[in-house]
Parts: structure tokens; C-alpha cells; sequence
């Protein structure tokens, strides 16, 4: 019994060092590739450099391929909010919120249990085993108040950054929305209004409901059931860009058969019969574009 459990003592501070090993190689490998290709793939990385009018591109994030660390903790958060919008910046502030709650308690954690569990215990446990839980023994089960108190500690402390960053959220999603900048766009000042009952669909009378609000309404548009027109125009654009393509070849067709001077139906005085449409003047009908239509076509369900 006791060889059973060394060594599951030792497989488990053995499967901690080859996780934490084989998981610091990959993240060294990922951030040697990203240092290395994210200055030769602008198009992924930097496209607001280059690709907006002159006016509304933003500067490169870091200049060299290893001057990003440094661009990144000296980040502007009201840049981020400026030039990629306000979702990209609120995420950046939830990944700068959970390093902010849980590095400290990381250190805080590692600097109580560690000595808690480990140190002066009598529980028989070795390796790894012995910075847990159970590694208290049941003469020694007062230093679980040190679980207490840690928890009395780190649970205000989540609670007033969660506080925090919600009145910022409040705060700053309300001082976006009253900026003139946005609150001139469309998006701003467009509301999508469902389920209005059928004596309501009439932009008059729409427009007289809701003069009521500040300002009225300036503008309104029905959307109509449109039922199969959808379906119709899709059909329709496939059936023009068939016949625009077979309009192509022919016309390839008649210019290579008139380079080679082998018009079709030409008359005795070797010319083509003007009597004739021009594309039978110009390329035999066993030779022009034609197309299959799809099995079963002419049943009702083809």
C-alpha cells in the first residue's frame, strides 16, 4: 500500500512539472511566432494603418518586432475607445480588471497556504501534496481559519472592483452616447420598432404617434413582408449573370470565327445574309452558349 502511494505522490509532482514545463515551451513558441510574423501581416494585425482615408488611420502600434511589450503596458485605454469603438475598449478593461483582482490574489494565496499547508504539518504527505487542502492534520485543523480569512479578504475586494468598473461602464457608455460625434450617426438616432399593429402600418400615422417624443421623428420606413421576392431576385440575379456569361462567350465565338473568316450562313457574294439575327449571321447554332436546366424541371416539385 505504501509503494501505491509513493508513487502517487510522485506522479503528481511529476505531471505538475511536465504541464508547467510543456506549457511554458508552447507559450514561449506562440509568442516568438507572434513577435515574428505580426510586423509581415499588416493586413491581420495592422490594418487600420494603412487601409482607411488618411484622415481616420491610427498610428502603428510598436515600432521594431520587439517593441510591442512595451507599446502594450503603456497602452492608452481612450486611444483604444477612439479607434476601435466602444466594445473593444470595455474588453480591454475586463482583461485589465481580472489581472488587476486576481494577480494580487495570487501572490496573497501562494504567501498564506503555502506555509499554511506545508510547513510544521504531521499529515505523512509529500511532493506537491503537501501545499493542499488535506494536508492538515486533524490535531491541526485551526489553520483552516486562514482559508476564512483569505476568503473575508478577497471577496470585498472582487466586490469593489466589479463596483468600479461598473460605474465607469454607466458612466462612460452614457458620456458616449450624448457626444455629438456619435449621437449625430444614424446608428444613434435609428430605432427598430416590431409587432406594430396593422391600422399603425402607415408612415403618417406612424409619425403622428410618435411626434409626442422630443424632436419627433424625422424619417420612417416600412419594412414590408416581402414573402418570396427574396427567393424571386435571387433567381433572377442567377438567371442574369447565366445569360451574361453566354453573352460573353458567344461574342468570344463570333470575334474568333470572323478572325478566321468563317462567318456561317453568308450569301454568293460572300457575305453574311442580313436577313438573318446578327448572332446567326456570326456563329452556327450548333456552336452557341446553351446551359442545362436542373433535372425535373418541369414538374411542379423539379
Amino acid at each position: 500500500m505504501s509503494d501505491v502511494t509513493d508513487e502517487a505522490k510522485s506522479a503528481s509532482t511529476a505531471t505538475f512539472i511536465t504541464a508547467l514545463v510543456l506549457n511554458a515551451a508552447v507559450a514561449g513558441i506562440e509568442i516568438i511566432l507572434f513577435t515574428v510574423l505580426r510586423p509581415r501581416f499588416k493586413a491581420i494585425y495592422e490594418p487600420r494603418t494603412y487601409v482607411p482615408d488618411e484622415g481616420k488611420r491610427v498610428e502603428p502600434f510598436a515600432k521594431g518586432a520587439l517593441g510591442w511589450p512595451a507599446a502594450f503596458l503603456n497602452l492608452d485605454y481612450q486611444d483604444i475607445k477612439r479607434t476601435n469603438g466602444m466594445d473593444a475598449y470595455f474588453f480591454v478593461r475586463f482583461l485589465r480588471m481580472m489581472v488587476i483582482v486576481f494577480f494580487p490574489t495570487w501572490l496573497l494565496s501562494w504567501a498564506l497556504f503555502l506555509p499554511l499547508y506545508g510547513a510544521g504539518t504531521t499529515n505523512g504527505k509529500e511532493g506537491l501534496d503537501r501545499f493542499t487542502f488535506g494536508n492538515v492534520a486533524p490535531s491541526q485543523q485551526p489553520r483552516y481559519a486562514g482559508t476564512i480569512v483569505f476568503m473575508f479578504l478577497f471577496t470585498p475586494w472582487l466586490l469593489y472592483n466589479i463596483k468600479k468598473e461598473m460605474r465607469h461602464f454607466v458612466t462612460t457608455r452614457q458620456r458616449h452616447l450624448v457626444d455629438p460625434e456619435h449621437s449625430k450617426t444614424a446608428q444613434a438616432n435609428t430605432v427598430l420598432v416590431t409587432g406594430v399593429p396593422r391600422k399603425f402600418l402607415d408612415e403618417a400615422v406612424l409619425a403622428q404617434l410618435f411626434s409626442h417624443l422630443p424632436g419627433g421623428a424625422k424619417a420612417i420606413w416600412l419594412n414590408r413582408d416581402l414573402k418570396d421576392m427574396p427567393e424571386i431576385h435571387e433567381r433572377r440575379l442567377k438567371a442574369c449573370n447565366k445569360l451574361e456569361g453566354a453573352e460573353k462567350d458567344l461574342i468570344q465565338l463570333a470575334a474568333k470565327l470572323h478572325l478566321k473568316g468563317k462567318s456561317p450562313n453568308q450569301t454568293a457574294d460572300d457575305k453574311p445574309d442580313p436577313n438573318l439575327p446578327l448572332a446567326e449571321q456570326l456563329v452556327p447554332r450548333d456552336q452557341r452558349p446553351s446551359h442545362r436546366l436542373p433535372p425535373f424541371k418541369f414538374l411542379p416539385f423539379g
